[in-house]
């Protein structure tokens, strides 16, 4: 793939948050939920706002606010009739949150950001279908709203075409790589992620996602029920491999673990047990590797290593460790000798 200049970013420290009203309560709360977005953005990691370290600083989000103002919000609709929302757009200041994240040994991800190409195929009633920047479906909405909580520029292709002529969908269910990364000059990307999603049994779906880029291929999948998350996890994948790879970072080394997690069966659990391992003392990153039914795999760099992370899940009650011998036939866990399997109580 031809080097390309990277995109700017230009909206890294400011964000949008809905208010119920524009009381004094309502707007501390909506900066301090605006804060972790912006933390997350800027640093490239999710762990960030969830580090215990960083309670006193979400706690005094205000303090941060170089400017806000109230707007109109996305319309929602009640009983079939739509009624008005109030938003609070708000934007840091620069200079004091890098500040912030320099003080924690947090990374720091600058506003040149490499462009995403992402061809999306979706096979449902036999067909396979791509998704593109006109498409008003779910795919297409996901796919933005998660690029932007992330501050990944991305782009859909037009599916004109020249694009018909250089991709189809079933370029994309081939894996044909040289076919796939070729369309990333036309878009002036840096990357191309590819994501294969279709039904299985039991009202499940599975999606394979593949990343493309300076000449490295990376793949990981995900199984379940909720397409929100399955689509999702395609962007936060991406994100994250490019954070470790451009985000400056300014803490000590840690040890990478694979953690296996049991048992999670709905978004609220999972939104739960994400929040959870990022709170963890001395986790810096959590990656969401896959989900496959009722697990999810878990990339997570932490000081100390396997023992250390173990003993700080075991002075909670969320999760139980799962000997190796009861932990079954895991090709994911086999492939890592640092790999720890828990079920979710």
């Amino acid at each position: 793939m031809t080097p390309i200049s990277a995109a700017n970013v230009a909206k890294l420290y400011e964000t949008v948050v809905k208010v119920d009203d524009q009381s004094r309560k309502s707007r501390q709360e909506a900066m301090q939920s605006a804060l972790r977005s912006v933390l997350i953005k800027v640093s490239g990691s999710v762990v960030v706002p969830n580090a215990p370290e960083m309670d006193s600083t979400i706690a005094k989000a205000s303090r941060f606010v170089q400017q806000y103002r109230y707007q109109k919000g996305e319309p929602i609709t009640v009983d079939g009739i739509q009624q008005p929302t109030i938003a609070l757009w708000i934007r840091f200041d620069q200079s004091t949150i890098e500040k912030i994240l320099k003080k924690g040994n947090f990374p720091i991800w600058g506003e040149a950001r490499p462009l995403v190409l992402i061809w999306l195929a979706v096979e449902q009633n036999g067909e396979r279908l791509l998704v593109g920047e006109s498409d008003r479906g779910l795919a297409r909405t996901i796919l933005e709203k998660e690029a932007t909580q992330r501050g990944i520029p991305i782009k859909l292709p037009l599916l004109d075409e020249v694009d018909q002529q250089q991709l189809t969908a079933v370029d994309i269910w081939g894996q044909f790589e040289e076919k796939i990364a070729s369309t990333a000059a036309r878009y002036g990307a840096q990357a191309v992620l590819t994501g294969r999603l279709f039904p299985i049994d039991g009202g499940h779906w599975q999606v394979y996602w593949d990343l493309y880029r300076s000449g490295e291929h990376t793949h990981w999948q995900s199984q379940g029920t909720i397409v929100e998350l399955l689509l999702s996890v395609g962007v936060d994948g991406a994100a994250d491999r490019m954070a470790e790879q451009f985000a400056l970072n300014y803490g000590a080394e840690s040890g990478r673990i694979e953690l296996v997690i049991n048992g999670i069966e709905s978004f609220p659990q999972f939104d739960s047990i994400m929040g959870y391992l990022t709170a963890l003392n001395g986790v810096k990153r959590v990656i969401l590797s896959s989900v496959m039914g009722n697990k999810a795999y878990f990339s997570i760099e932490a000081e100390g290593g396997v023992d250390a992370i173990k003993q700080r899940i075991a002075l909670g009650k969320r999760l139980s460790y799962l000997e190796p011998a009861t932990e079954g036939v895991d090709v994911n866990s086999a492939q890592h000798s640092n790999t720890i399997n828990y079920q979710l109580r």
